[in-house]
């Protein structure tokens, strides 16, 4: 059995730990899903809430919809029609790591993992996150915005009483204009690629307000962060393809706490890591103040950073307390 584990992590790696503003619940799930997970007849399922205290961990034998939630959970899959939803906070800061690190480094195998954190950074905006099904615009949609009538795109928020307003920019005959809907008026009566315009636009709020956008990316900076990873200075100027399996799982683990996310969502990350590296891993979640979501077989990781379980099995999910939330 493989296990997906949702905790609240407390570094032996240095992970920088993000400012939680009175700590809300920051995502939550409900009944159903796609592709198998929570479609389970249409009948009603539990819902589950992610937030930044508890320690959390998902099971379920192979094939039972584990990484399909996890895909949910971070906005890689979009939850069916009429039968789920995800809801996420509009401040929420989310970081990814994939199965295997190829997945994030293929295309900068030349580069040295300084480069690599410029490059993903260098908007201010974690370029790994816009590539995301819920986020990247189709070509049809990009070419949607410059239509009359149709948003271009998303330039302001504001929250007025309990929701959320966006002032959006729409081409006329006249030139352009901005207008305001709430948010639930986007989610119901503009065509989806208005609302992934919504989520890019939360995202380069979320990277103003933690710093993100103005963090320098210059080689001290980052050598430093590299370095709370255990990737010291030859490593970092070292070409990533010269890097073991370890190291480059390492370093993007170190690329996902770069922005200081709330939550951090792993996929099997013990696999490349050796028995030091592990342990280390293990105690730096346990500090880390945020949430985490992961996928691993190794269930002595799982005991270790685990409190409460989250079982998939037959399109649904239930939730059990394995001991107090708070614990360490």
């Amino acid at each position: 059995m493989t296990w997906l584990a949702i905790l609240a992590i407390a570094p032996a790696l240095t992970v920088p730990n993000a400012a939680l503003r009175g700590r809300p619940a920051v995502l939550r799930g409900g009944g159903g899903g796609a592709s198998g997970v929570g479609d389970g007849g249409g009948r009603d399922e539990p819902e589950a809430e992610l937030s930044p205290i508890p320690l959390t961990i998902l099971s379920g034998f192979l094939g039972a919809g584990k990484t399909t939630l996890l895909k949910l959970l971070i906005g890689d899959l979009e939850p069916t029609e009429g039968v789920g939803e995800v809801w996420k906070h509009h401040n929420l800061r989310l970081a990814y790591i994939a199965q295997h690190s190829l997945h994030h480094l293929e295309e900068y195998l030349q580069q040295t993992p300084i480069a690599y954190i410029q490059e993903r950074f260098r908007q201010g905006l974690d370029v790994e996150l816009s590539k995301l099904k819920t986020l990247a615009l189709t070509d049809d949609e990009k070419a949607i915005r410059d239509q009359t009538g149709a948003v271009k795109d998303v330039v302001g928020r504001q929250k007025r009483g309990k929701q959320v307003w966006y002032e959006v920019v729409k081409p006329g005959r006249k030139g352009e204009a901005t207008q305001w809907y709430p948010l639930e008026e986007i989610e119901t009566q503009f065509k989806p690629y208005v609302l992934k315009m919504v989520k890019n636009y939360d995202l380069k709020v979320q990277a103003l307000e933690s710093g993100l956008a103005v963090r320098p990316i210059t080689s001290a900076e980052i050598l430093e962060h590299l370095d709370d990873f255990g990737l010291g200075s030859d490593l970092a100027h070292g070409k990533i393809k010269q890097l073991s399996g370890g190291q480059r799982q390492r370093l993007v683990i170190c690329a996902a706490f770069w922005s200081k996310p709330h939550l951090i969502a792993l996929d099997e990350p013990t696999n490349y890591l050796d028995n030091d590296t592990l342990a280390a891993l293990t105690q730096a979640l346990k500090g880390f103040k945020g949430a985490v979501v992961t996928v691993s077989h190794n269930e002595d990781f799982v005991k270790e950073i685990s409190n409460e379980r989250w079982v998939v099995a037959g399109g649904s999910v239930t939730v059990e307390q394995l001991r107090d939330a708070k614990a360490r």
